[in-house]
């Protein structure tokens, strides 16, 4: 099935069989490459103990989960003598899911599919769905720190649930891009980051929720032409 691969290329794995029926299940293969380490140590002296599957979420293809199942070696460390199993490429530790499948809820939740919609076409729970979208924010946040503020800041909100209450997404107006995503929408919950951003005094500020930051938004962006 060619027309798979475009979701099943993760880095070293091989793929030796697709069924396809109710799901798509695409099982695979992560042979121990030769660079592999001991991420104790760093060791090179490695041998394979076992091997163990490793089964794991990775996304919809025509209205069908898909899902790989991965034989994945377990390595003894001829050093120290530490186990550990080799690490997938997209996958982090002790996940059922892939990165690609955790993202792809992430961006729905966020275009504004509600958390019940997307735990009753994913598969998974409402707080699952809470809780992907709050890691990737955070590394969202942690990714674009130090970046400079735009020249032209949007700034609109929208809900997010109901123990967070509401997020506001600030956007680069002029490259067109999402600048970053910070919870709440008031000045209580927004004045301090946009005081801390580099450049803001030369920045100017539109859209739709500075109208809750209008008492002190011109004291945030110097600059700003249209604060309300």
């Amino acid at each position: 099935m060619p027309e798979l691969e475009f979701i099943t290329r993760i880095p070293g794995v091989q793929i030796y069989d697709i069924f396809d029926g109710p799901s798509i299940t695409i099982k695979g293969r992560l042979p121990r490459p030769p660079s592999a380490t001991c991420p104790r140590c760093e060791s090179q002296v490695l041998r394979i103990k076992s091997t163990q599957t490793r089964r794991l979420k990775h996304g919809l293809w025509g209205g069908k989960f898909v899902y790989l199942h991965l034989k994945v070696p377990k390595l003894l460390c001829g050093r120290c003598g530490r186990h550990f199993v080799l690490p997938i490429a997209g996958v982090l530790p002790k996940r059922r899911a892939t990165e690609q499948f955790r993202q792809e809820v992430f961006h729905l939740h966020h275009g504004g599919l509600t958390q019940k919609h997307l735990s009753r076409t994913h598969g998974i729970g409402t707080a699952t769905v809470e809780r992907w979208y709050h890691d990737f924010v955070v590394y969202r946040v942690k990714e674009l720190e130090g970046r400079s503020c735009p020249l032209v800041l949007g700034i609109d909100e929208h809900f997010f649930t109901r123990k967070r209450g509401y997020a506001t997404t600030l956007v680069d107006l002029r490259n067109h891009k999402v600048f970053d995503v910070v919870l709440g929408r008031d000045e209580a919950s927004l004045g301090a980051y946009l005081a801390r951003l580099p450049g803001r005094e030369g920045s100017g500020s539109r859209d739709g929720s500075i109208g809750n930051l209008s008492k002190n938004g011109s004291q945030i962006f110097p600059e700003c032409k249209d604060c309300s």
